[in-house]
């Protein structure tokens, strides 16, 4: 059975569903036709979890959704180039970034989606999957060039 995830008492009027949906958790939650797209290439190992979208009232908005959940990540972030405040209890992963630079050399010719190892609710796909994406009409995703990344609009 799916597991059931409800919509946030705070935002009663916000009830459009999208092929990304947005939450407070930092969860690629997405449609099913979301999830042809990202099956339909390349990609890292990605889990998909089914969920039932619950509205505000209890009521199932949509049996249809799904967390992609991606295992692993990919350690790419130029940490020299980069401007970052380290999380203080995991220096290794930021707090928040103002400049991200990825190391291109890092990152596998085969994956097009992955968790960023420094930043783990940080994802990065390539340009083709986001064509991909786009192509498909897919909704509700904000595709954030790397040069204009900022962890505090996001």
């Amino acid at each position: 059975m799916n597991a059931p995830y409800p919509m946030s008492p705070q935002w009663p009027d916000r009830r459009a569903l999208y092929d990304f949906q947005s939450n407070t958790l930092s969860l690629l939650i997405i449609s099913r036709r979301c999830r042809d797209v990202l099956e339909s290439g390349h990609h890292a190992n990605i889990e998909f979890l089914p969920v039932t979208l619950l509205d505000h009232r209890g009521k199932v908005a949509s049996p249809s959704y799904f967390i992609a959940n991606i295992q692993g990540a990919v350690d790419c972030m130029d940490l020299e180039r980069s401007i970052f405040r380290p999380e203080p209890l995991k220096p290794s992963t930021f707090a928040s970034c103002s400049r991200l630079v990825l190391r291109d050399d890092r990152i596998p010719e085969d994956v097009e989606l992955f968790r960023l190892s420094n930043g783990p609710t940080t994802y990065i796909l390539k340009q083709s999957l986001k064509e991909r994406l786009e192509a498909a009409g897919i909704q509700g995703a904000a595709f954030i060039p790397e040069h204009e990344y900022n962890s505090a609009l996001y």
